[in-house]
């Protein structure tokens, strides 16, 4: 506790990855933070001192966090990022991110600074609005993303073992097609005049296309000369982008 207590803000969470497949290498820590310089000679007190710091990214510093201390936010917060824990961390804006992986990280701070985070999205900000105040937990759960990834987990799991799934694995199997529109669903514990409230909020939306806040990154090299051309792909069905720089590099950027 004392190490959040000179530059901690209120709020902290803990982020998984919509195509993180609940592997917590892909889970992040956000806090929001009310003096950055704080922040930062805090995160130094447990900086790795055998090993150097990556280079600043787009001109962030990054530290990075010394082993024995990796656990810290899971054993103070959640034990959601698992034994692994964060390596590494970053402050920007009013915001402290940490992560599993410096990929994560860059990620992370990309989202923030392109603003493509999810404050982007006016379904989870209407969501969002309809919680009650003030909050002392709170989980948002996409059950569209977790059908989706759960029922090819399910999938790749019945060509080995078919009469091994769980309750859940299948009413997924059976069922995951009915939850899909339940897009921003947030579980809430509100500590409303002293007594603790559990709140529940879903909101069933069949709207198309589903929203998405982004998809994927990519970094060019120079910035673009032309307009993205959108296109389908004939194999996946999927859309791919044609882009071309000012330094004359074309571009296909294409899902996996």
């Amino acid at each position: 506790v004392e190490f959040f207590t000179p530059w901690a803000g209120e709020g902290v969470a803990i982020v998984r990855s919509a195509d993180g497949k609940y592997s917590t290498d892909e889970d992040i820590v956000v806090s929001r933070i009310i003096d950055i310089e704080a922040a930062y000679d805090a995160l130094d007190k447990i900086k790795d001192p055998a090993e150097a710091s990556p280079d600043p990214y787009r001109s962030h510093r990054i530290v990075k966090i010394n082993p024995r201390y990796s656990t810290i936010f899971a054993e103070l917060i959640s034990p959601a990022l698992g034994k692994k824990g964060v390596k590494y961390a970053a402050c920007l804006q009013d915001v402290m991110i940490a992560a599993a992986s410096l990929t994560q990280l860059k990620m992370a701070i990309e989202d923030i600074e392109n603003n493509t985070t999810l404050t982007r999205s006016s379904l989870y900000v209407s969501s969002k609005d309809n919680m009650a105040t003030p909050t002392a937990m709170m989980t948002m759960v996409r059950a569209d993303l977790m059908v989706k990834e759960m029922g090819a987990l399910v999938k790749e799991k019945r060509k080995t073992f078919p009469i091994r799934l769980s309750e859940v694995e299948s009413y997924i199997w059976k069922h995951g097609t009915m939850l899909t529109p339940l897009r921003y669903n947030f579980v809430q514990v509100s500590p409303t005049g002293g007594i603790p409230f559990f709140n529940f909020y879903g909101l069933w939306s069949t709207d198309a296309p589903r929203e998405a806040v982004k998809a994927w990154t990519y970094m060019m090299g120079a910035a673009p000369a032309v307009k993205t051309i959108p296109f389908p792909n004939h194999k996946t069905g999927r859309i791919d982008v044609l882009c071309m720089d000012t330094d004359g590099y074309v571009y296909l950027l294409s899902h996996t």
